[in-house]
């Protein structure tokens, strides 16, 4: 009968909807922005326990220390933690040069973030439980003075059971953010235990003068062991099998 097929499909598009709507409440967004801004101005000593953690060079590098406002590396003039709204980081006077003021302001809210040198400003993740990393995603453009300088090169990578592993890297100058600002996405669906790290590396291309930049990541996870689809890669099949997928997008800089 008609009306039975009619039944039968609502009832399947209901059943579909209801997974979807599961899968949807499974998933959690962990955010860089919106954990400093859970800090509420009070940048505490850091804690190698806390979910994101800044420190010099590399995830194994020394925390970063606070000055109240922002946190800072041993190597000057590394930092990272200040808050950045969309208009904010206009170029300042005596050093704007050729560049166009509405081509330096921050597009999105981030944080601002400059290299060192010669160690990097690593931003990391801390896994507190097992966990399935769906998605990383960042944002990146230069700000304020940045056309002075060339830029910083970006590396996400995974550590977990004493193993690192590459996801991929990309360049972020103000050449490719004077009109728009780089979104970046990976697609790993990997396994994570407690203790594993999601690391953020922002290089100085040779020189770390004016590396004025605003970021932000954003990491999707979802708990493990709760579904009965295929299980999910360890990271080192992930390597072997080369996945690991990095897609490329643009968002338009406001003028």
């Amino acid at each position: 009968m008609p009306s039975t097929r009619l039944r039968r499909g609502a009832q399947w598009l209901f059943a579909t909807s209801l997974l979807a709507a599961a899968a949807a409440q499974a998933a959690t967004v962990h955010g860089l922005r919106d954990y400093l801004d859970s800090l509420a101005g009070t940048y505490a000593a850091q804690s190698p326990s806390n979910l994101w953690t800044f420190h010099n060079g590399s995830h194994a590098g020394s925390l970063f220390t606070t000055n109240g406002s922002s946190y800072r590396g041993a190597v000057s003039p590394q930092q990272v933690g200040m808050l950045v709204d969309v208009g904010d980081f206009p170029c300042t006077s005596g050093f704007c040069g050729g560049a166009v003021p509405a081509e330096t302001r921050a597009t999105f809210n981030g944080t601002f973030l400059h290299t060192g040198s010669p160690e990097a400003t690593a931003v990391v993740y801390n896994a507190d439980s097992a966990l399935t990393l769906d998605e990383i995603t960042l944002f990146s453009e230069m700000v304020q003075n940045a056309h002075n300088g060339n830029g910083m090169d970006v590396l996400v990578r995974v550590i977990t059971g004493g193993g690192i592993f590459d996801l991929g890297s990309f360049t972020v100058t103000y050449a490719n953010t004077r009109t728009t600002a780089i979104e970046s996405r990976f697609l790993p669906a990997l396994a994570l235990n407690a203790g594993d790290k999601v690391e953020i590396r922002y290089d100085p291309r040779g020189s770390y003068l004016y590396d004025h930049a605003n970021v932000d990541v954003r990491i999707t996870t979802s708990a493990r062991g709760t579904g009965g689809g295929p299980p999910v890669p360890e990271p080192a099949t992930l390597a072997l099998a080369g996945i690991g997928l990095a897609m490329l997008g643009l968002r338009r800089r406001r003028g």
